[in-house]
């Protein structure tokens, strides 16, 4: 009997591994979907002042068909509003007139809108040591990558999977209420495996 909650296994009892799946990815581009997003408060530090902190869960889907996650977290106070606006334009959401200047475009976050919205995002590893004194790797989000920068993130992943046996088809562009930026002449598809 396979079990994925928090009950007592008889000692005859079959079950499968529910370990977190952890992964590190080699460096690089990879497709994302928005998976879980946590409203938290930072309580501060020298340089950045106590604000709202956006806690996100991002699911990479690997070449191989294998998913992990890799989780960021956003300051949202005036010195972070570059790397919001970058998380958002990477999910396909553009700049907008501002209320009070229309001639002012400026990025009006929809965070109730971001669970499972699709994108690139550009990955490096970052060691640290532990409370207990081991060395480890993880991963990190490099930056997020902004749609008319797609195509070289579709690149570099498809050259990643033709080492691996069969690809798996990258993120489908989606529809906002906003509209996605435009595209020049000789746009491709970006999630086009040919």
């Amino acid at each position: 009997m396979a079990t994925t909650d928090n009950t007592a296994l008889d000692w005859d009892s079959e079950y499968e591994d529910n370990s977190s799946g952890f992964i590190l990815l080699d460096p690089g581009y990879y497709p994302f979907t928005v998976d879980k997003l946590e409203r938290e408060y930072y309580e501060g530090s020298e340089k950045v002042p106590p604000c709202p902190r956006a806690s996100l869960t991002l699911k990479i889907q690997l070449v191989d068909g294998r998913e992990t996650s890799v989780f960021d977290s956003i300051l949202l106070y005036s010195g972070g509003t570059w790397r919001v606006n970058r998380f958002f334009e990477a999910l396909g959401f553009q700049k907008e007139p501002s209320v009070a200047d229309p001639d002012k475009l400026i990025m009006k976050p929809h965070w109730g809108e971001v669970i499972g919205k699709q994108g690139w995002v550009k990955i490096k590893n970052r060691s640290y040591t532990t409370k207990n004194g081991e060395d480890r790797t993880t991963n990190d989000i490099d930056g997020y990558v902004d749609p008319k920068d797609w195509n070289k993130a579709l690149a570099s992943y498809q050259q990643a999977s033709q080492s691996a046996a069969q690809p798996v088809a990258a993120p489908q562009q989606q529809q906002t209420q906003m509209p996605m930026p435009a595209q020049p002449q000789q746009y491709q598809n970006p999630y086009s495996m040919d």
